[in-house]
């Protein structure tokens, strides 16, 4: 399929929020979002659960066991959205 590559600018305040109603325009599609950092990822995961939203965290913090789950969830469609 095609892949479609979006770019918001925000204060940093607000990039939570824009993230949701970027996330929340996109519907169903599939998305993967990148953070600098491994705790922002985790902030933002329980940010998006509280809005409605699951997302998937995957990172280098995290034991091979559950990158791969993280990986199958995201590939099989469990969860829309990548962090």
């Amino acid at each position: 399929g095609e892949l479609n590559r979006y770019s918001l600018k925000s204060t940093e305040a607000d990039k939570p929020e824009v993230l949701y109603a970027l996330l929340t325009e996109l519907g169903e599609e599939s998305s993967i979002v990148f953070c600098n950092q491994r705790e922002q990822t985790e902030k933002l995961a329980d940010f998006l659960g509280r809005k409605g939203v699951e997302a998937i965290v995957y990172h280098g913090g995290m034991e091979q066991r559950h990158r791969e789950s993280a990986l199958v969830k995201y590939r099989n469609g469990s969860s829309l959205v990548l962090l």
